[in-house]
């Protein structure tokens, strides 16, 4: 559908129900002007209308968190993270030798929520506490690309002195990582003889890959067959 065929109000309130349905923290209205570049009489409006129908709620101290009708619809939606076992045991079994992961964002950190590896063959485990550092590795800086958040709110929660300075020469040169990764919904390093792969998924999470002795010129090709199945499993 064109633009001009879309009603932009209803477009408006979806990106901002988006916005705060994904983010870890309660949303002001001065926050939510800044990020949309709204005049807050015309955004509270939209948040109005969102309470109204329950869609969001507004808490005690003015903030905005989804509501229950959201709940209510995403109670009813299959539970993505099924398809994304099933995707990391297609992969286990072609990879035995990898280590495979998924992985979000949560409040004060990118998390890890399931993991396959060698030394547990066959099990998917759900680790306790385990992190990625957001800047340093591919599964990091995927996720956080694809949080939805601003460069000033990434760099508010991971300030780059003390998280990225180690592996980037500038905080300019991080945020056009950050960038790229956004455009392109995948990173690849080489680490030593290991190739580390990270796939943002359609439900936000991220699908981190290393495989030992594995070079960057098999990389694209491994992308591919990664990408064809995350397509199959309906995500």
């Amino acid at each position: 559908m064109a633009n001009s065929d879309l009603v932009l109000s209803v477009a408006k309130a979806l990106d901002v129900l988006k916005h705060i349905a994904l983010q870890s923290n309660e949303c002001s209205l001065r926050d939510l002007a800044l990020h949309f570049n709204m005049k807050p009489p015309a955004l509270h409006n939209i948040l109005r209308t969102l309470v109204d129908r329950k869609f969001l709620r507004k808490t005690a101290n003015g903030r905005y968190v989804p509501g229950s009708t959201l709940q209510m619809i995403a109670a009813f939606l299959p539970d993505p993270l099924t398809a994304n076992e099933k995707l990391m045991r297609q992969l286990h079994l072609k990879y035995p030798a990898a280590v495979i992961t998924l992985a979000e964002i949560t409040p004060y950190a990118v998390t890890c929520l399931r993991r396959i590896s060698p030394d547990a063959p066959d099990q998917i485990q759900i680790p306790v506490n385990r992190t990625f550092p957001p800047y340093t590795g591919v599964t990091g800086l995927v996720t956080v690309s694809h949080s939805g958040m601003t460069a000033m709110e990434i760099e508010n929660r991971w300030p780059f002195e003390e998280f990225g300075s180690i592996e980037w020469e500038s905080r300019e040169k991080l945020l056009a990582a950050v960038k790229k990764c956004r455009e392109d919904g995948f990173a690849i390093k080489q680490r030593n003889t290991a190739l580390t792969l990270a796939l943002a998924l359609p439900d936000g999470r991220t699908l981190g890959f290393c495989l030992p002795d594995c070079d960057l010129k098999h990389g694209e090709i491994l992308l591919k067959e990664i990408k064809k199945l995350a397509a199959g499993m309906e995500i």
